[in-house]
């Protein structure tokens, strides 16, 4: 079940030591935690106050409350999003000209880019382009205006980093040859496990 709700990215929020489960049967207990409340980490530093109410209800399962806080203090801004530029607003005729006039300036020409011969001018040209490219679009695209998001404390660029390598290695899994498999597999373990570990 743990590992279920780590590949869901889902945070346990149960804490305490009253059992989810008891009852009495045959003159014997019987008590267990069965009962798990799971979360996305956007929620998790929303909830406070957990706990298991054992004369809510006359079931064999008692019953589990927590508060949610409907105030947050954002204390760290996680982008979620890579979008820059509002692309519904460009002005795709200054976007191109602008371009132009930055080819035009850097000597940026399909002939420079057939002549290249090394890795590392490939690099250099890509990068370069990159730049340009930005340059262009940042004198005639609208940027997007960042919202700020409700993100946990605990929670940074680094986690979110070794998140997208887990899931990336995961789906890796399903595409691996039949050779490679056992080795793939390793390395999402691995990545899980050091994942884990930082949470």
């Amino acid at each position: 079940m743990r590992g279920a709700l780590d590949e869901l990215g889902m945070c346990i929020v149960n804490q305490g030591e009253i059992p989810t489960f008891d009852t009495i049967r045959g003159g014997k207990r019987y008590s267990s935690y069965v009962d798990i409340t799971a979360m996305s980490p956007d929620l998790f530093g929303l909830v406070d106050d957990w706990r298991v109410c054992d004369n809510l209800t006359s079931s064999d399962n008692n019953g589990i409350s927590f508060l949610i806080s409907s105030k947050f203090v954002n204390t760290s801004h996680i982008n979620q999003t890579t979008r820059k530029y509002y692309t519904k607003e460009a002005n795709w005729a200054q976007f191109n000209e602008k371009l132009s006039l930055v080819y035009s300036r850097e000597n940026f020409t399909k002939d420079k880019i057939e002549n290249l011969k090394t890795g590392p001018e490939l690099d250099e040209t890509v990068t370069s382009l990159n730049k340009y490219i930005a340059e262009a679009c940042t004198e005639s695209i609208t940027l997007i205006k960042r919202k700020d998001v409700v993100s946990m404390p605990w929670w940074n660029e680094e986690l979110a980093a070794l998140k997208r390598e887990v899931a990336t290695k995961r789906r890796s899994i399903r595409c691996a040859a039949p050779v490679r498999r056992e080795f793939v597999v390793g390395e999402y373990l691995e990545a899980r496990e050091k994942y884990k570990s930082e949470l």
